[in-house]
Order: structure tokens, then C-alpha cells, then sequence
């Protein structure tokens, strides 16, 4: 089950893009794999909710959502996301989970998606350029987001951004909007800045 499991993409990228590992057993064993039939490579992604298990792909061109039942492994739904954008990266829940945030780096967006239905309710756009892997705020207030540099690193084309550093987002109408509030630069902001931010990570200081 999802529950106790985590997701292998790396070992997908010549065989299947997603297994299911059972990290308790000794050694670590994977009970299950999707094939790229069933599950498209390149994902960069995951959120488990209550009921349902999240999962993205992301190439240079498409954006592609997959969604899990968490007690079978099954997989439920396929949501094609790529009239939104391309080479979709990150997954954040918003809204106490009601809703889903996904950056298309290809297109300079996040894509949100509505939980209950898994339909997509709007594009955020306007923050920066080439946004990764995101991160949200213990209190759901705002959510964090990478945005690439313009020498990326990894990802190739569609992972080339503008600014490096982190977009700072107040979440609004529940958690089905965003508005860029803020931006912490990472290092130059030049043409020729080295830097290229990929993930944020949130964590509680007490």
C-alpha cells in the first residue's frame, strides 16, 4: 500500500517509470511497477492524501497527472495536463488537500487542480520563470516554489529559467489561487548566473 511505500523514479527511466516499494521489508522489495504504457517517465512529484496518492510525469512536451488508490496500488485515473503547459515538476496540496499546485517549467506556470473532482481550476502565471519543486508553509499560507536559473543544470531546454531563487506565494481563495508575494534571489541574476535552484523544502523550527 502507499501507506508504506515510497515512489522509485530513477530506476524507471529504462524500464518503468513508477514502482511501489515495501521500505519495511528486509531487504527492501518492490511490490509493484507501472509500465510506460500505464505511466509516462520523467516524474518529478508526489502527494499522498487521506484517500488518493498523486503522482506527475514531466517531458519537454507533456505534463501528465496519475492518480493511485492508496490501499490497492491501483491506478485509477490518468489526467493529461498537457494543454496546460509542458515538462510538469512538483506537486503541492493546498487547502487542507482540497486542492493540487503543479509547476509546468516549460511554460512558466502552476497548474491547479481540484481534488474532489481532479479537474483542473486555474493557471497561475506571472511569478518567474521555469518553476521546480515546491513547498508549503506549516500553516497553508503560502507556498514556496524553486524557479531554475538560466544555466540549468539538469532538465535540458524546458528547465531553463531566468531568475534563480525562490517565489514566494500567498495562497488565496481557499488554496485554489496564489499570488506571487515575495522573492528571495539566489546568488547573480545576470544572463550568466551558475546558480539553479531545483527544490524547496519547508521545515518547522521550534
Amino acid at each position: 500500500m502507499f501507506a508504506r511505500v515510497e515512489t522509485l523514479w530513477e530506476k524507471a527511466q529504462t524500464r518503468s517509470p513508477l514502482g511501489i516499494v515495501d521500505y519495511r521489508a528486509t531487504p527492501m522489495r518492490v511490490i509493484k511497477e507501472y509500465p510506460r504504457t500505464a505511466v509516462a517517465p520523467a516524474g518529478c512529484g508526489g502527494v499522498a492524501l487521506a484517500d488518493k496518492v498523486y503522482i506527475n510525469s514531466g517531458t519537454a512536451t507533456s505534463s501528465d497527472l496519475y492518480v493511485f488508490d492508496p490501499v490497492t496500488d491501483a491506478l485509477m485515473k490518468h489526467i493529461p495536463l498537457s494543454w496546460t503547459g509542458s515538462d510538469g515538476h512538483g506537486l503541492v496540496a493546498t487547502g487542507g488537500g482540497r486542492f493540487l499546485w503543479m509547476g509546468n517549467r516549460a511554460d512558466h506556470n502552476i497548474v491547479v487542480i481540484n481534488t474532489n473532482r481532479d479537474t483542473v481550476v486555474g493557471i497561475i502565471s506571472g511569478f518567474g520563470a521555469a518553476p521546480d519543486i515546491m513547498g508549503l508553509s506549516p500553516s497553508g499560507r503560502r507556498v514556496f516554489a524553486a524557479l531554475r536559473g538560466p544555466n540549468n543544470l539538469t532538465g535540458g531546454p524546458t528547465a531553463k529559467g531566468e531568475t534563480p531563487g525562490v517565489a514566494v506565494f500567498e495562497v488565496t481563495d481557499e488554496g485554489r489561487g496564489g499570488r506571487r508575494s515575495a522573492f528571495i534571489p539566489i546568488g547573480d541574476q545576470t544572463p550568466a548566473s551558475p546558480n539553479d535552484p531545483h527544490v524547496v523544502v519547508v521545515r518547522p523550527v521550534r
